[in-house]
């Protein structure tokens, strides 16, 4: 699985919207888009807030795009 897809998979397990996460993140919708399309990737500090964000470890967020 893409990190892509496993973003996308936990923000909708949550329901919420990419804008509520680019609001909470403080980045624009677009990015959130692109992150879940795989166009770019978060920066280290954002994979932190969305691992925050989504009550998973950064490891298990990442786990199935290794």
């Amino acid at each position: 699985m893409e990190l892509g897809k496993n973003l996308e998979e936990k923000r909708e397990d949550l329901c919420f919207t990419q804008k509520e996460v680019a609001n909470i993140l403080h980045v624009s919708r677009q990015t959130v888009s692109n992150w879940e399309r795989d166009v770019s990737y978060p920066d280290l500090e954002s994979l932190v807030s969305l691992s925050d964000l989504y009550h998973i470890s950064v490891d298990n967020l990442l786990d199935h795009t290794i």
